[in-house]
């Protein structure tokens, strides 16, 4: 698990490749967070955490690999 800036908040590497799953698809902007959330099965906070710390979990978890 990834604890970052929020102590409540941990992000796993699943959870990390279901947005990256999301971002690879090209089918919805990013910052539209609540199709973003929909596509993702990701919460609201989870989706935003991703998006603040982006580079903290790549460097963490390392390249998406697509099925």
């Amino acid at each position: 698990m990834c604890n970052l800036n929020n102590k409540d908040m941990e992000i796993s590497k699943e959870k990390f490749n279901d947005y990256r799953k999301v971002q690879y698809s090209g089918i919805i902007n990013m910052f539209d967070i609540n199709n973003g959330c929909k596509l993702s099965g990701l919460t609201r906070d989870e989706y935003i955490e991703i998006m603040k710390n982006y580079s903290k979990l790549r460097e963490k978890y390392g390249e998406y690999k697509q099925d």
